[in-house]
């Protein structure tokens, strides 16, 4: 039996902040321009990803942070 908590069912723009947390099961961001994505962990680790056009980073994520350079941010919400 698959796991469908691992599916996004919900999604949402997302606007870089330092101060404002996602909200929710945020658990994969997919960006549409490539650049780098600077996230913090729901345990708050921050971490910067090299990403390119397209692609969709796994995890479990509080924040996209200012610092990122990468375009068109979709957060995917487990439901």
């Amino acid at each position: 039996m698959s796991d469908y908590t691992l599916i996004p069912g919900r999604f949402a723009n997302v606007t870089p902040s330092d101060t404002t947390q996602l909200g929710g099961q945020v658990i994969s961001l997919t960006v549409g321009g490539a650049g780098n994505l600077v996230v913090k962990g729901q345990d708050g680790t921050t971490a910067t990803f090299v990403v390119i056009a397209g692609q969709t980073i796994k995890g479990k994520f509080s924040q996209v942070m200012v610092a990122t350079t990468a375009t068109g941010i979709v957060a995917g919400y487990a439901v």
